[in-house]
């Protein structure tokens, strides 16, 4: 049956009769809005200007009203003219036998006027219920309506004392001779809205030949009436004192519209700048004159495009081609406006991309990403095409099984249900065997139970693990039509819906897991090498266990939720790959992530995003503690990236139409994107940086050049945005011919940074004498990057929004990052230090070279001292580290933080490399004394500065704090008998000097009066 709407609750009292529903209309629905659907605001503007001047004035006088845009009010304010008890035209659609026999719907329900209680005017109709259900029903051939229009419906609605009961607006065509005209009828849900009126509509489906009229049915149904499935009970439960207010139904005509893209899915691919085009077909029988408004906006709801174009009368075919500004996912509008007011809209979702399409087969030894096909209403088909299109090489499609026929209603009612059942599977079987000749990498889902047989065994219909337990002969023959088809080309099975789509039904007991393992030894049976897996959701706990009998678990989806932080994906990940290396067990990934609609689209996709890489980080982590061991068995799965849409692109729910479509959500293009990129190349390390900086280090794509994404054909840079278009991760030349260029792959991000910060960077040497390094957004788009000084280092600046860089040189940018110096800890004493600089050399070749410690560090007054002054020459071997000691001082006055330890490193390998300056962090302080400064200003202008000093040490210490500020007298405080774990604070006051002070710094220093220790630090009063 046809969806329909129920909207939340408007204003109560609001005024007038047609013009406060309109009003409400209008602004809970909202134009062009994915929730309320095409053209119903602007159907309710043309309305309101319908009601102000009739007749209209682009409609001649001669055409009837089923022609015009305003179809008909009812707004039941009648009393003066009516005596009857109900509007004219309605009647109460009561048992009635044998006129009308209506079990369920006893003749004291009866419908009446009501003028105590009304949504606007003086009068609404009031359906009121003592056991049963009650109808008020609009009689055949009062709304006409012509054949081949589109119709919308509206109404008030407000109950009292319902709870159980519901209130409905129903509505379905009618020939010439008054018959209902099967499959035209269309129900909102049950309202109940105790003492608030609630604005429901309903979109009917274009009027079939031979409608003559609509017929409309406003009703108040106890639990059973509800179940449209089966018949009324009299011992069910029902509500003896309930009632529901219908007022200002209304009902008008639309245009059919539809919005059409190019191509079988909405991926659009290449390089060009507006590789989009749009046809949108309107027809319309008002006869009123028709404009086509096309709006085009991205991933944050930002225009980018907009254009108007005038339509022929009665509508007509349009095109538009909008110009994208770069790769992403966007949205096209398409709103239809009449002389007074939009009357439809349409809208579709696309992504722009690299368009990689298949890339080369991958070595199953490979982690991968995949996506979920959640819905199983969908065709699969499509969705694979969407996917193989945007590059991603697995795919999970859900399956479905016959009922046995033991659980069949006996008679023509249990044949026709088998009918549709093995109707519905075998297109599946079809849709699933076209899959199987890509190269997807293809899951089978068994999601669901068919709903007789869960009824008749009282199932959980989302607990298909559950056929374990009962006779073979219930599912085993038609899980094996499945096997015998599949069970060759197929090797992936899943037993359950993902943890995301139901709940946590796997309770890790043995006694849980072991109808799993039932069906998983049929499936293996005939499946070679299967990998079966269940679902799991990581807040559950405890890992899964392996029984003792029946069947182990093969493998194990698990859901990381979104509330899940950064730190706990990957405890919980280190968890999860123990488990499954310890057993050689399937582990598949699904990444969890908030709710688009609250969250944002945009945040949405830098969540995921952010979520994948430290995913593929804890997998490469493992890789490297144990090489091989989690390759095949790992994959990284996006659940619910595509969104069901009905004809006008508004996204809908539940049982799906022949009209509805899959659109990509924007976090398919990202998820797209990552996959291309990642698949098939090695994790190789890590750079953490201050400011949140996460970079992930991976080696060379092990397809080969030109594979799966790094290629000019997977959206590399054009001629006319680079100069040139270069091999696997190398950046053309300006005359075409590629550059030497790194195969390496970096991904960096700023962890936790506020958009809307600045200043953070991932800075250092990553592309190789003579390359370039190219930057990729999460889209595919790409931007060249320019070194920031002679000695070729780059600055890349980072956002939460995580970024690719290709052409990177993997081995120097470990060595750059990994020169650290040990101890990296430095007591504030001043004395000379001992320390190494360590060099690790991750070339397959010996490296040589030297590194030098410029003089010139610190205060110009007070500059570090270094031995030796002469640089200090390295040669390591593959693989291997080595420590070059020195020694170093600075001045009693240094302040203690983190410092950068300034480097000069040349570098010999294969090659040469130019002199990098390379700067190796390290901390200045006391590691059992603190010392935090913060400050104040008074409004008498007194400068207050508060000093709170911590002894974390293992004795007590008598310390005293000096504080120096310019042209200010210096001001000492002691603390005595300072005891381990405690804090004490010193107050410093500067009365009246808050004129000379602002903006400069004071600094404090820390003595220990026993000893060399010191600690200074400043703080800039603001």
């Amino acid at each position: 049956m046809p969806r329909s709407r129920t909207k939340a609750k408007p204003r109560p009292g609001a005024p007038g009769p047609a013009a406060g529903l309109v009003a409400a209309v209008a602004a809970l629905l909202g134009w062009g809005s994915t929730a309320g659907g095409a053209g119903v605001a602007g159907a309710a503007g043309a309305m309101s200007a319908a009601r102000s001047a009739q007749p209209e004035p682009n409609r001649p006088a001669h055409r009837p009203a089923s022609a015009g845009r305003y179809v008909h009010v009812f707004d039941f304010e009648e009393r003066a003219q009516n005596p009857d008890p109900v509007p004219r035209g309605w009647f109460r659609a009561q048992d009635n036998p044998p006129e009308r026999p209506r079990p369920g719907f006893p003749a004291w329900n009866a419908a009446v006027f009501d003028d105590t209680v009304r949504r606007s005017g003086q009068t609404s109709v009031r359906v009121g219920v003592n056991g049963g259900s009650g109808s008020l029903r609009l009689a055949p051939g009062v709304v006409q309506v012509l054949p081949g229009a589109q119709y919308l419906m509206t109404a008030a609605v407000r109950t009292s004392a319902a709870a159980r009961a519901g209130a409905v607006v129903s509505a379905r065509f009618m020939d010439n001779a008054g018959q209902t005209i099967g499959g035209t009828q269309v129900r909102t849900e049950p309202v109940r809205s105790e003492g608030d009126w609630t604005l429901v509509w309903l979109r009917l489906p274009v009027a079939p030949r031979g409608a003559a009229s609509l017929q409309i049915d406003l009703e108040l149904l106890q639990p059973g009436a509800l179940s449209q499935d089966r018949q009324q009970s009299a011992l069910e439960r029902q509500d003896l004192a309930a009632t529901a207010w219908f007022d200002d139904v209304a009902v008008f005509q639309l245009p059919q519209i539809e919005l059409r893209m190019d191509g079988p899915v909405p991926v659009v691919s290449g390089a060009g700048p507006a590789p989009a085009r749009f046809e949108l077909d309107v027809s319309d029988q008002t006869g009123e004159a028709l404009t086509a408004r096309f709006t085009l906006t991205d991933t944050d709801g930002r225009e980018v495009s907009r254009e108007s174009i005038a339509l022929a009368m009665g509508g007509g075919r349009v095109e538009w081609r909008p110009r994208l500004p770069a790769r992403g996912w966007y949205r096209v509008s398409a709103e239809v406006s009449g002389p007074t007011a939009r009357v439809g809209s349409a809208t579709r979702s696309f992504l722009w991309t690299d368009g990689a399409g298949d890339g080369p087969g991958l070595e199953p030894s490979r982690p991968r990403m995949g996506v979920i096909l959640a819905d199983p209403e969908a065709d699969p088909v499509p969705v694979g095409s969407m996917v193989r299109s945007l590059g991603i090489q697995g795919l999970t499609v859900p399956i479905a099984l016959e009922s046995p026929e033991s659980v069949l209603p006996a008679g023509p009612e249990g044949q026709a249900l088998a009918a549709r059942e093995l109707a519905a599977v075998r297109a599946r079987r079809q849709a699933v065997e076209a899959l199987a000749t890509t190269s997807l990498d293809l899951t089978l889902s068994l999601d669901r139970l068919p709903e007789p047989l869960w009824q008749e065994y009282r199932l959980d219909p989302n607990d298909p693990a559950a056929l374990g337990d009962q006779p073979p002969e219930l599912w085993r023959p038609q899980l094996q039509r499945w096997l015998d088809l599949m069970g060759q080309r197929v090797s992936r099975w899943r037993i359950g819906p993902s943890a995301r789509s139901t709940a946590q039904w796997l309770t890790g007991s043995s006694a849980s897991v072991r109808p799993a393992g039932v069906l998983r030894t049929v499936v293996e049976a005939s499946v070679p090498a299967a990998r079966v897996t269940v679902p799991w959701i990581a807040t559950y706990g405890r890992l899964p266990a392996r029984p003792a009998r029946g069947g182990g678990l093969e493998g194990v989806e698990v859901l990381i939720p979104a509330s899940f932080p950064p730190r706990a994906i990957e405890a919980e990940l280190s968890r999860w790959l123990e488990w499954s290396r310890g057993r050689g067990a399937t582990l598949d990934v699904i990444i969890g992530l908030p709710d688009e609609e609250g969250f944002g689209r945009a945040a949405t996709v830098v969540e995921a995003a952010q979520r994948a890489a430290l995913v593929w980080r804890e997998v490469g982590r493992a890789q490297l503690a144990e090489p091989g061991h989690a390759g095949a068995s790992v994959r990284t799965l996006l659940d619910h990236p595509f969104v069901r849409v009905d004809a006008s692109g508004a996204e809908v729910a539940g049982a799906g139409a022949a009209s509805d479509r899959l659109e990509p959500r924007a976090v398919l293009g990202a998820w797209a994107t990552l996959s291309q990129h990642l698949a098939d190349r090695p994790y190789l390390g890590e750079i953490i940086g201050e400011g949140g900086v996460r970079c992930l280090i991976f080696g060379p794509s092990q397809a080969g050049p030109g594979s799966l994404g790094d290629s000019p054909s997977a959206g590399g840079l054009a001629p006319s945005e680079t100069g040139g278009v270069g091999g696997a991760g190398g950046v053309g030349g300006s005359d075409g011919e590629p550059e030497p260029g790194g195969d390496g792959m970096l991904l960096a991000w700023a962890q936790g940074l506020p958009a809307e910060s600045g200043g953070v960077a991932l800075e250092g040497y990553f592309a190789p004498p003579g390359g370039r390094l190219v930057q990729v957004d999460l889209f595919g788009n790409r931007t060249q990057l320019e070194p920031i000084d002679p000695t070729r280092r780059y600055r890349v600046p980072l956002s939460p929004e995580p970024v690719i860089i290709l052409g990177a040189d993997a081995a120097l940018t470990r060595f750059t990052s990994g020169l650290t110096i040990d101890p990296s800890f430095v007591p504030s004493v001043a004395a000379q230090h001992e320390a190494a600089l360590v060099l690790t050399n991750p070339w397959p070749r010996r490296i040589f070279g030297s590194v030098q410690l410029p003089s010139n560090q610190g205060p110009a007054s007070r500059p570090w001292q270094f031995s030796p002054s002469t640089p200090l020459q390295f040669s390591i071997a593959p693989g291997q580290s080595q420590r070059l000691p020195f020694a170093f001082s600075f001045s009693a006055s240094e302040e203690a933080g983190r410092r950068d330890l300034r480097t000069i490193v040349k570098l010999q390998t294969d090659r040469a490399f130019e002199p990098m300056q390379i700067d190796v962090p390290l901390t200045i302080g006391l590691r059992d004394l603190d010392i935090q400064l913060s400050s104040t200003v008074t409004p008498e202008g007194d400068v207050v500065v508060l000093a709170t000093l911590t002894n974390s040490g293992a004795g007590p210490r008598t310390l005293t704090v000096d504080l120096v500020a310019a042209n200010q007298p210096r001001q000492v405080q002691q603390a005595s008998n300072l005891q381990p774990g405690e804090a004490i604070v010193r107050r410093f006051v500067y009365r009246g000097q808050a004129g000379a002070m602002i903006g400069k710094r004071v600094r404090a220093t820390l003595n220990d009066i026993e000893g060399l220790e010191r600690l200074n630090k400043t703080i800039k009063i603001q």
